[in-house]
């Protein structure tokens, strides 16, 4: 199902737009559903109920907690054990240890990606690490 809408956009944004259909070979409705679609995301249905719970509310979350959000890290505790384990001694007896600091450094990366575009959404300037 489609549904058509209609929007007035400033000439210069229209240039642009035109200029990006002319490189791109496609019309400016293709180009502007695209376009949406690339930075409207959709939490994915695949992941754990409890992580889209989380992303879902970093949507109500306030600008300052989300910008903590994108610029936080693993704690150092969990960067220090990392450390231990991959040292080489250890490592073949806590692969599972390993496997919980790859999925907890997953889902980190994507909370932090998922505040940064609510706050890009929200016209915040927010630095690339």
């Amino acid at each position: 199902m489609s549904r058509s809408i209609t929007i007035e956009l400033a000439d210069p944004l229209f240039e642009r737009l035109e200029k990006w259909t002319e490189a791109t070979r496609c019309s400016p409705e293709e180009y502007v559903s695209r376009a949406l679609d690339r930075s409207l995301p959709e939490i994915s249905p695949d992941l754990p109920k409890n992580l889209k719970s989380e992303l879902r509310r970093l949507r109500d979350t306030d600008t300052e907690t989300l910008k903590e959000l994108v610029s936080s890290y693993l704690p150092d505790d969990v960067h220090e054990e990392v450390q231990s384990l991959s040292d080489g001694s250890e490592l073949v007896k806590d692969e599972n240890r390993i496997q919980e600091f790859i999925q907890l450094g997953n889902e980190m990366t994507l909370k932090k990606s998922w505040a940064r575009l609510i706050l890009q959404e929200r016209g915040v300037a927010v630095p690339m690490d």
